[in-house]
C-alpha cells in the first residue's frame, strides 16, 4: 500500500509513527518522496497524547518510558532519511509548512 501511494505525485502522505521502522517502507520513501520529518520532544509527544486511547502501545502508565524506548530506535532512522527536519517543538503550523513549502520549491519534487 505505501508504495503505491508513494509512486503519486502531488500528494503528501503521512505515515504513522512506527512506518519508518520497516525496512521496505524506508526504501519506498527514500526512493519516491521528498521525507520530512517533524521532529518533536518527548514531553511535547506526551503533552499532545494525554488522552489517547487509540494507540496501544501507549494505554500505559508508563508512556513516557516507552515513547523513549521508541525515539532510541526510530529517530536515527527518520533522521537518515529525512530530507527535511523541521523542529515542532514551540513552532506554529504555518511557520513549520512555511519550511517545507520553501524546500519543496527548492527540491526536485516540487509539483
Amino acid at each position: 500500500m505505501l508504495e503505491t501511494l508513494a509512486q503519486r505525485r502531488g500528494v503528501v502522505l503521512a505515515t504513522g509513527g512506527g512506518a519508518v521502522v520497516n525496512q521496505r517502507n524506508q526504501v519506498t520513501l527514500s526512493a519516491y518522496g521528498f521525507v520530512v520529518y517533524l521532529e518533536t520532544s518527548i514531553d511535547q509527544q506526551i503533552a499532545r497524547l494525554y488522552r489517547d486511547k487509540r494507540r496501544p502501545l501507549l494505554q500505559s502508565p508508563q508512556r513516557d518510558r516507552i515513547l523513549k524506548e521508541m525515539s532510541l530506535i526510530r529517530n536515527p532512522i527518520y533522521h537518515s532519511l529525512a530530507d527535511l527536519v523541521v523542529r515542532s517543538e514551540m513552532a506554529s503550523v504555518t511557520s513549520m509548512a512555511r519550511k517545507v513549502i520553501h524546500a519543496l520549491e527548492e527540491s526536485d519534487y516540487a509539483c
